[in-house]
């Protein structure tokens, strides 16, 4: 990326407030509402399944979508939120290495509580 004023090659992993080579403010990189929305979504997505599913009282449908959902939802949160905190590569594939797993538990662990809240659809492990 080049700095628009005066067109010199910035550093490739720093993300700096002002150019080195001319002083000029430069624009800060905001996030879109989409990426906001796309975390959102695959953080309260699988919850909000589970108590759509354990509302109708099919046990099997409702253990398959936490199961399911639950380990893709914080696949999906893990890399969004690990693309919008960190902008170094190798720092980006540590941060969802650690991230993935914990939003995939919380992920878990909130279609358990929807289930619950629904009066339970009778998620059931094991048999």
């Amino acid at each position: 990326m080049n700095c628009p004023a005066c067109q010199q090659p910035l550093p490739e992993n720093a993300i700096p407030s002002c150019c080195p080579s001319c002083g000029q403010a430069l624009p800060q990189v905001s996030t879109s509402w989409k990426s906001h929305l796309a975390l959102l979504l695959a953080v309260v997505g699988p919850s909000v399944g589970t108590i759509l599913i354990a509302s109708i009282k099919s046990p099997d449908l409702t253990t398959g979508w936490v199961l399911i959902a639950s380990p893709i939802g914080g696949l999906v949160a893990g890399i969004i939120l690990s693309r919008v905190m960190v902008k170094n590569p190798a720092a980006r594939i540590v941060a969802a290495i650690v991230l993935i797993p914990l939003l995939a538990l919380f992920c878990l662990l909130s279609s358990f509580f929807g289930c619950a809240l629904v009066g339970g659809g009778g998620v059931k492990i094991g048999g």
